[in-house]
């Protein structure tokens, strides 16, 4: 949905060998609003521009679940770029200080 409003006028592909759909719209300059109707449903969108010298893209819409396994602390090992203390983010505490 865009803006509260069912999507209709959009160009969809299914993608091959995937469970995935592609598609396609233009919208109007301004502020917008993307969501799902059914909560749950895991989606996620690309909003791109371009003209004569520059152009642009970044995520719009998404709806992402975790994908990593719930952490175990363990010993820390220099440049294995793992969350081994369990913090959220990827890091080497001891080697960098942080924590301190």
């Amino acid at each position: 949905m865009i803006d509260g409003h069912p999507i209709t006028h959009a160009h969809y592909t299914d993608i091959p060998g995937t469970n995935l759909t592609s598609g396609y719209l233009h919208i109007t300059v301004g502020t917008h609003t993307v969501s799902h109707n059914t909560p749950e449903v895991v989606f996620g969108g690309v909003l791109f521009g371009k003209a004569k010298l520059e152009s642009y893209g970044f995520p719009v819409g998404l709806l992402l679940v975790p994908v990593n396994d719930k952490c175990h602390a363990k010993a820390m090992t220099p440049g294995d770029e793992v969350d081994n203390d369990c913090d959220g983010e990827v890091d080497e505490e001891v080697c960098n200080k942080k924590g301190e």
